[in-house]
Parts: C-alpha cells; sequence; structure tokens
C-alpha cells in the first residue's frame, strides 16, 4: 500500500464488488474527455489542468470489461459525479446504498450531510482555513464562512468561487498529471484483475468525482439558454445566476475546492519522492 498520501486518504480495501453499469465505457471515456470548455478570459488560468489530464490516456477498452464487478460502486460514484459532489471518504455499505436508492441525491446529501454531520463540515472548514495553499486567501475565507453562518449562501459561494480560481492559477498541471497517471495505474491493475488497495481506490473515486463536479462547474455557458440546475462557475460570476443558493450548494463548492487540495498534495507527495 502506498503510504505517502494524505490521512483523508486512507480507507480498507474493497474486494467483493457487483456488475457494471450498461454505460460503464462510455462514462470512463466521459472521465478523461476535456474537462471544461471555458470562456476564453479563463483559458490561461485553467488551460494546465485541461493539458494535462487530456495527456494521459488510459486503454477504454481493456478496463471496460473488467470493471464487471463495481457497478454498485461506480454508481454511487457516478451519482455523486452528477451531484457535483466530490468525494474522498470510505464507502460504507450503508452510505452506497443511501446513494444509489435516493430518488433526489441532493436530498440525502442534504440529510448526510448538513441535517445530521456539523461536526464533519467544522472539521472540513478547519482543515481548509489551516492548509497552507490557502494562506493568502484565508481573510476571505474567513469572510465566507461568517457569510454562510449568517444564511448569506450566495455570497459565501461567489467568495469561495474567487478563492478557487485564485488557487488554480497558481498551479502548473503537474499535480493534475500525477493524478491522472495514478488512476491510469489503477485501471491497468483492473486490466490485469488485480487487486487494487485502499489508497488507489481513494484516488480513483476522488478523480472521478473532482472530473465530473469540475467539469460541470466550468462547462461552457449560454446565457441566452436556461440557466442549468447545477453550480456553474460562469452563471455565478457574471451575474446571471438566479438560482437560490442554499447550504448544500455551499458545501459542494467547499468540497470541490479540497478535492482540489487533495490532488495538490498528492502531487506535491509524488515530487518529494521523485
Amino acid at each position: 500500500m502506498n503510504n505517502n498520501l494524505p490521512d483523508d486518504l486512507k480507507m480498507p480495501d474493497f474486494e467483493n464488488l457487483t456488475a457494471p453499469i450498461a454505460e460503464l465505457k462510455a462514462r470512463i471515456s466521459e472521465l478523461v474527455s476535456p474537462m471544461m470548455n471555458t470562456l476564453s478570459h479563463m483559458e490561461q488560468i485553467l488551460s494546465p489542468l485541461l493539458e494535462s489530464m487530456q495527456s494521459v490516456k488510459i486503454d477504454i477498452d481493456g478496463i471496460s470489461t473488467v470493471l464487471l464487478n463495481t457497478s454498485r460502486t461506480m454508481g454511487t460514484i457516478r451519482r455523486l459525479g452528477e451531484a457535483q459532489f466530490v468525494y474522498w471518504d470510505f464507502f460504507s455499505d450503508e452510505f452506497i446504498k443511501s446513494i444509489l436508492d435516493a430518488t433526489n441525491v441532493d436530498a440525502e446529501l442534504e440529510n448526510l450531510y448538513i441535517s445530521n454531520n456539523q461536526e464533519k463540515i467544522k472539521k472540513l472548514l478547519e482543515k481548509l482555513e489551516n492548509h497552507v495553499a490557502m494562506t493568502r486567501h484565508r481573510s476571505l475565507f474567513q469572510q465566507t464562512i461568517h457569510s454562510a453562518q449568517n444564511g448569506d449562501f450566495a455570497l459565501a459561494i461567489i467568495g469561495l468561487i474567487s478563492i478557487f480560481d485564485g488557487l488554480l492559477s497558481d498551479v502548473t498541471g503537474n499535480n493534475s498529471t500525477k493524478l491522472a497517471a495514478r488512476s491510469n495505474v489503477v485501471f491497468k491493475k483492473l486490466e490485469n484483475d488485480e487487486t487494487i488497495d485502499s489508497d488507489e481506490f481513494a484516488i480513483l473515486i476522488l478523480m472521478m468525482t473532482y472530473e465530473k463536479s469540475f467539469g460541470m462547474f466550468t462547462a461552457h455557458s449560454d446565457f441566452s439558454q436556461d440557466e442549468p440546475e447545477y453550480l456553474n462557475r460562469h452563471w455565478i460570476m457574471h451575474g446571471r445566476s438566479l438560482r437560490p443558493k442554499g447550504s448544500l450548494d455551499y458545501l459542494k463548492i467547499l468540497h470541490l475546492i479540497y478535492g482540489f487540495l487533495l490532488i495538490k498534495d498528492i502531487g506535491d507527495k509524488d515530487k518529494e519522492n521523485t
């Protein structure tokens, strides 16, 4: 097992997983397609991430038949990604069942994380505030927390997106390349019918939920059309978003930022050991 990962990515092995969703091959292909089609003024900031992910090629045909025993887990990852909820934690049987059985994934996430898990949110806020990459953004971050505590989630989200833009501008793309390369190794192991360890599985969950969430968040925007139901940076930061924002929307952006920082930490640790 790789011992160079952040503690948040330490998870138990998964051995007995069941058959895949019918569109698994397409979903994995979607995973490695371009993350976004951003507006021209954001391309300079975001293009390193896009280019690094495009540089890694995953054997889609080779792994599509190997993942036949992962439908419930992959289905959970898919639903989390579509809900824009970046995830890096343990998949208990209870959690998998709650997400797969949910008629409304957002409502289930709100029940799990907002109504019944305020302590977990508090710990997440502490980790974000104390992360070294957040040093120059700490004052604004504290103001977003204050806004959220007052119920001003729209203001908090605008502040968080500004912070995320700043974090992205500091990244060269090398860390995303590291993560994508690691994921490719995981897929190759699956292709060879090898058991993947808990750290590798955590990387798979993190990468897939982050990719989907980030892609939706930065998707091309046509302001002549109806506002999308999901969180989109361009609609929000260009003053076009009229959709009410709530505590779960705020938590989704927190998870997006923290997922990004986990990716950065993995890349940094890999760099130290090369």
